[in-house]
């Protein structure tokens, strides 16, 4: 209640990126759910070539975008586009 003007999607994903440093300066490779969509699109057989000494850390971020047009079912447009 002291804090809102903070969105709970935006400190998940504040503190998902400050793990993610948190992992890279321990020497992991980490890759978002967001990056994996996007190397999907250029196709099925892309791969990673980790040159970390640790293991690969998927890391995942709220995309706030879907996440609202999933909640309201495409029916955003009916409440942010308002035609006059």
């Amino acid at each position: 209640m002291n804090y809102s003007t903070i969105n709970e999607i935006h400190a998940y994903n504040t503190f998902q990126k400050q793990l993610r440093t948190i992992l890279e300066k321990d020497g992991y490779f980490t890759i978002t759910n967001i990056d994996i969509e996007e190397l999907r699109k250029i196709g099925p057989n892309g791969s990673l070539i980790n040159l970390h000494d640790k293991a690969i850390k998927q890391i995942d971020i709220i995309p706030i975008v879907d996440f609202y047009r999933e909640i309201f079912d495409d029916n955003y447009k009916k409440f942010f586009c308002l035609d006059y």
